[in-house]
């Protein structure tokens, strides 16, 4: 693929093989197409974008900025004219969050299972950190409701934790968490 795209004989990659060629060079996907140093990138014909707002839109942070809309306050006639830009611009921002909320769950989810797998392999050597393992577990638990509720299938967790959070009541549907295998990694390093 690479010796192809070098020599001319082809010009696109698949998505696949930009996760694949990411994975093999143990970087970032987005590192391969974000453009570094100050740069911008063509996403039509008409429309640039500088690395931070790419990298906000892939990321789900934040919609591409309509190129429509006026950067300062446009005047009480002009806001008119524009009152069905700005409608439609608040349609696609709702139908945005509806789309990248799921982004930010699994990214929120992310974060609070690092936390609880380091307080449980703190609370192995010093079992007075347990209140602040079940803390993190009530935040895990907090996401993962989020998610579900939003239909939303969270990553799989491991069985203890879930036994731990369906005894300390925090599960809306217990049995309905996706549960890691004994022994199986949990892609924590």
């Amino acid at each position: 693929m690479i010796s192809n795209l070098e020599n001319g004989r082809r010009d696109m990659v698949t998505l696949g093989e930009v996760l694949m060629l990411a994975y093999a060079l143990d970087v970032p996907p987005v590192s391969l197409f974000l453009p570094m140093g100050g740069e911008s990138l063509a996403i039509t014909p008409d429309i640039e974008m500088d690395a931070m707002r790419l990298l906000l839109w892939v990321s789900g942070e934040q919609p591409p900025s309509d190129p429509r809309m006026p950067t300062r306050h446009p005047g009480e006639k002009a806001a008119v004219a524009l009152r069905p830009v700005l409608e439609e611009v608040s349609a696609r921002a709702q139908r945005w969050a509806e789309v990248a909320g799921p982004l930010h769950s699994y990214r929120q989810l992310s974060q609070e299972m690092s936390q609880a797998f380091m307080l449980e392999s703190l609370v192995r050597r010093d079992p007075a950190q347990a209140e602040r393992f079940e803390e993190a577990l009530r935040n895990v638990a907090n996401v993962i409701n989020h998610m579900m509720t939003s239909g939303a299938t969270p990553p799989r967790v491991p069985a203890d934790w879930v036994d731990r959070m369906r005894l300390l009541g925090l599960l809306q549907y217990p049995d309905a968490v996706p549960v890691l295998d004994e022994g199986e990694d949990h892609g924590e390093g």
